[in-house]
């Protein structure tokens, strides 16, 4: 038997055993113990998928992760004109809409990883690269899960503004944070066409859009000599991260 096809860990019998992840021959006793390491890792990834149950359900406990954001534009709304509370109110369903969609599709890839986890276990078909991979996805979902915890997923920002038209001065924008995900930009209450300049932005690792606020409709603000205080308006932001997931493939030994 050519040398090659012994084991590569005693070196003495053969290797009737080949593992299609490390590429390796082992004979049986070695072999075994090679699947005994795989499952003990196995093992260890489900211990961290169920630390990440815990952490997902404590976010999920909380029912209303943007109500210090409902508080501030209510605030906003008690101290401006009465124009604006149309577009206060489109602000507060988008918070709502944006936190449950995010809380709603971590909650997602979180149940594909378990059952993925699942049958790994079940048919015991586990490879290196699963656990790599898996490490790799508990990793991002954990990430993924900070913002959202500490609601700082979704940001309001206020900026000062004179007599423009409100409707296009208030509006929900997303913003990617990891490297590949898609931007995702909502449009205002009307029909608004913002400067090119804030929308196409070169690709690079981290992807943005800007806050269209009064500063570009200056043309707009009558030029008086008494200037009267500046009236504030409610923006708000929202981060949101989308992780493509590869489709698993299972070799079973």
């Amino acid at each position: 038997m050519a040398s090659s096809n012994r084991c590569s860990i005693c070196g003495k019998r053969a290797g009737t055993c080949f593992c299609p992840g490390c590429k390796t021959h082992f004979c049986d006793d070695d072999f075994q113990s090679h699947r005994g390491i795989l499952l003990n890792e196995l093992d260890g990834l489900t211990i961290d998928r169920n630390d990440l149950q815990a952490k997902l359900n404590e976010a999920a406990s909380n029912k209303q992760p943007s109500e210090h954001l409902l508080a501030q534009i209510d605030e906003w709304q008690r101290t401006t004109i009465e124009k604006v509370k149309q577009a206060a109110e489109l602000a507060r369903q988008r918070v709502f809409k944006i936190a449950n969609s995010k809380r709603e599709e971590i909650i997602r890839q979180f149940q594909t990883l378990s059952q993925e986890l699942k049958e790994l276990r079940d048919t015991k078909g586990v490879v290196e690269q699963d656990l790599i991979r898996l490490k790799q996805e508990i990793h991002q979902l954990n990430e993924d899960l900070k913002p959202v915890a500490q609601s700082s997923a979704i940001e309001l920002n206020m900026e000062q503004s004179d007599k423009i038209v409100w409707q296009h001065m208030i509006y929900v924008e997303e913003k990617s944070i990891s490297a590949g995900n898609q931007l995702r930009q909502s449009k205002p209450a009307e029909t608004y066409s913002a400067p090119k300049s804030t929308m196409d932005r070169p690709a690079l690792t981290y992807q943005s859009t800007r806050l269209i606020t009064a500063r570009h409709f200056t043309s707009l603000v009558p030029q008086t000599t008494n200037k009267k205080p500046l009236k504030k308006i409610c923006v708000v932001r929202a981060l949101t991260s989308r992780r493509k997931r590869t489709n698993p493939r299972y070799i079973i030994v």
